[in-house]
């Protein structure tokens, strides 16, 4: 999108310039203008239009998009299976590393002390 603002804003200007490219002074100006114009247009045109379409031959997909995008665009996109994890294995209490063991030993009168 920026290169096609880009090029409208160049042939606003360049245009008017080669329209009046037999005036004095503007010999010079208006067969540059038309170069620049030219080369601005092609470019725009290969950006906007082969770049994407050597893109989409040559770039390698990741393995399975290719596939999930043909089953999106006709419909067919299964939703995913839901994945259920295991319970949590429950540790022994007091045993080391366990952050439950260490709040069972604190004394109850600091939990009312406010901190400064």
């Amino acid at each position: 999108m920026p290169t096609l603002t880009t090029a409208a804003a160049l042939a606003a200007v360049a245009v008017p310039t080669i329209a009046l490219g037999g005036r004095p002074g503007l010999e010079i100006v208006a067969p540059m203008a038309a170069v620049v114009l030219g080369g601005m247009v092609t470019t725009a045109l290969l950006i906007t239009v082969l770049l994407p379409a050597l893109y989409l031959r040559f770039a390698a997909p990741s393995p399975g998009i290719a596939e999930a995008v043909e089953q999106e665009r006709w419909g067919q996109l299964k939703p995913r299976a839901s994945v259920t994890l295991p319970a949590p294995v429950a540790e022994a209490a007091g045993s080391p590393g366990d952050p439950g063991s260490q709040a069972e030993d604190k004394d109850e009168s600091d939990a009312d002390t406010p901190l400064v």
